[in-house]
């Protein structure tokens, strides 16, 4: 479907930079409960070469699966939830690697990815009400000085990106993390 990378059997992931980012940066979730890598590992073993596509539909169907799993520990209620916390934080990351494999978004598509971004969304805001500590959302208003488009400098989901590189690390340390 894509062309423009290719598959490494003996390393299990993409040659293409791109993909090699987005599966390492994944995969670097998995000390803060962001991704198994023991799911990860397997899914990676199973993608066809060359396939996006492929690659995409495969994180879909572990963020679904993961997802379930999440909701039917919170919904024993009986201690699971520290497990269901941490699955739906992987759920929230696979719904978004889902999303990722493709660099170029055709149009038609758009709805499909911008509901994988909605349900990454809401998988992290189920692992926030099941955190040990508050968490709390704060909006800050934007007033734009013009109407030129806007774009992100370094991550298109800013919420994970700070849960991942300094919330998670700071709480398990014992300081209060913004």
């Amino acid at each position: 479907m894509y062309p423009f990378y290719t598959y490494s059997p003996s390393r299990h992931y993409f040659e293409y930079k791109w993909y090699n980012l987005e599966l390492l940066r994944l995969l670097g979730a998995a000390p803060y409960g962001g991704c198994d890598a023991a799911e990860f590992l397997k899914l990676v073993a199973s993608l066809k070469p060359n396939d996006a596509g492929d690659c995409s539909h495969k994180f879909l169907a572990l963020a679904e699966q993961t997802q379930t799993w999440a909701e039917q520990m919170q919904m024993q209620k009986s201690g699971h939830s520290s497990a269901a916390k941490r699955a739906y934080l992987r759920s929230s990351n696979y719904f978004r690697c889902a999303q990722y494999m493709f660099p170029v978004m055709p149009e038609k598509e758009q709805p499909y990815f911008l509901s994988l971004y909605h349900r990454s969304i809401s998988n992290f805001e189920q692992a926030m009400k099941l955190m040990e500590h508050e968490v709390r959302r704060v909006r800050i208003p934007f007033q734009p000085q013009n109407d030129s488009p806007k774009v992100g400098a370094y991550s298109r989901d800013l919420a994970a990106k700070d849960f991942q590189e300094s919330g998670a690390a700071a709480w398990r340390k014992g300081y209060s993390a913004t």
